[in-house]
């Protein structure tokens, strides 16, 4: 859709290569779930000539072991978790259900971070480079930048192609920019299923970013979520558990059972499960995780580089921690989120 909206649009120019037409809509990495690349990045790619560089190949399979640490380890554990609890709400407390969504806030993201990892050092084993798609979304300090970290590409295609297009004519009309912002993030929603459960997540996106964008007094920033707030740190925390609540309705089944665990949790129910629910090597590994990507936040993904700051031997030492980290504490086997959609 890019390569025709942006032919028409005069944006690119059209390929006489029906071969390299081919292999940039069929590229297989991203071809399932991403990253969503535009006909204007990747396309020129395919008419490069291109030689084997073994730092890239290096740098490919590093990312793709990276990729596979989330998702075998972080997400599949976290998937046993969320299943259980989610396939019977009913039977679980207010913590324990709070638990599992926010478990399943780090299942998706180790699911389709890892996925995107893994896609981009396919890439590069070929020498080929895809966008990057997450940027630790978990230190958001807004809806609207969470989004900006969060499936970049996804969110980049539909602002490019829907929300620009809608707000062109009249810039400065805050009501035109609200129904913008409804109608993308309602797309957004029905983009991942055709089910109310997506669509009602996109329009609470939605609506959550309108309400930040409104000024509550005449002074802003004494609001308590503003940047600049003392409590600005606290920030983070809050909107991954905004994020945690809005995805009851991505994994429930359908709006009965959002409501049963959106009931649930509210009503403080007792939770005499949760330390059955508790895994203290998923914690640790979840940790590792956060605590890497954080520090190296800056970098494309924490192992990058890592030939040119660290010697052979402890080098080495680490890859194979990790590998033996993946075959040792991989959880059950999961599809990929994301393919569903």
């Amino acid at each position: 859709m890019s390569y025709t909206i942006d032919v028409y649009k005069n944006r690119v120019t059209p390929t006489n290569n029906l071969l390299n037409f081919l292999c940039f809509v069929g590229f297989f990495p991203q071809l399932v779930a991403g990253p969503i690349e535009k006909a204007s990045d990747l396309l020129p790619q395919f008419s490069k000539k291109r030689s084997f560089d073994i730092d890239q190949v290096k740098e490919g399979l590093r990312q793709i072991l990276w990729g596979l640490f989330k998702k075998m380890v972080i997400a599949d554990n976290a998937a046993y978790v969320v299943n259980m609890v989610y396939a019977s709400p009913e039977d679980y407390g207010s913590f324990s259900l709070l638990y599992a969504s926010i478990l399943f806030f780090f299942q998706i993201y180790g699911d389709f971070s890892g996925y995107s990892d893994i896609a981009i050092g396919t890439a590069k084993l070929f020498g080929f480079k895809l966008s990057k798609n997450f940027n630790v979304p978990y230190l958001a300090k807004s809806v609207t930048e969470f989004w900006q970290r969060w499936h970049i590409t996804l969110t980049r295609w539909f602002t490019d192609y829907v929300y620009f297009p809608i707000i062109q004519k009249n810039l400065r009309s805050n009501t035109r920019r609200n129904i913008a912002v409804y109608l993308t993030m309602g797309l957004i929603g029905l983009w991942h299923g055709a089910d109310w459960t997506f669509v009602i997540f996109g329009l609470f996106q939605g609506f959550l970013i309108v309400l930040e964008r409104t000024p509550l007094t005449k002074d802003r920033k004494s609001s308590l979520f503003h940047k600049s707030s003392k409590l600005s740190f606290l920030l983070p925390l809050f909107f991954v558990l905004i994020a945690s609540l809005s995805s009851v309705l991505f994994r429930s089944q359908n709006i009965d059972d959002a409501w049963v665990v959106v009931q649930r949790i509210l009503s403080f129910i007792p939770s005499t499960q949760i330390s059955q629910l508790i895994n203290k090597y998923f914690l640790i590994f979840t940790a590792l995780m956060l605590t890497s990507e954080i520090l190296t936040r800056r970098k494309d993904f924490p192992l990058s580089q890592l030939e040119k700051h660290i010697r052979r031997p402890l080098r080495w030492i680490i890859y194979y921690i990790f590998i033996f980290i993946i075959f040792q504490y991989a959880g059950f086997q999961e599809d990929f989120i994301y393919f569903q959609f």
